[in-house]
């Protein structure tokens, strides 16, 4: 394993182009694989909350993600929206919230 990860890095373009996806691909699967104990909602429920305040988008976001090493990023980013009165709005975070959140992100953070 060590001498294929030497040769993807040193020398990518000796392994055809299918065989790097089929590589990428099953290290993925792998991944998943490993982090499977907190995919189901039995799981989620353990990880953290990152709390975000609608009028604040852009820097608590960029401060949720600061803190998050190379684990934590695969994990699951699960977003709870503070309303400008401070109160926790409802909302499951199934994956919409963070959708929602990820979107005004980038529409403020890229808004000419």
């Amino acid at each position: 394993e060590k001498a294929l990860q030497a040769v993807l890095s040193e020398m990518p373009h000796v392994l055809p182009f299918e065989d790097r996806v089929s590589i990428l691909h099953n290290a993925i699967l792998a991944d998943q694989e490993q982090r499977r104990a907190f995919r189901g909602p039995w799981g989620l429920s353990a990880l953290d909350k990152r709390q975000i305040r609608r009028n604040f988008l852009v820097e608590d976001g960029i401060a949720a993600f600061e803190g998050l090493d190379e684990n934590a990023l695969r994990d699951t980013f699960r977003v709870e929206f503070i309303a400008p009165d401070g109160s926790v709005e409802s909302g499951v975070d199934g994956g919409g919230l963070f959708k929602e959140f990820m979107i005004h992100i980038c529409r403020e953070m890229f808004d000419p």
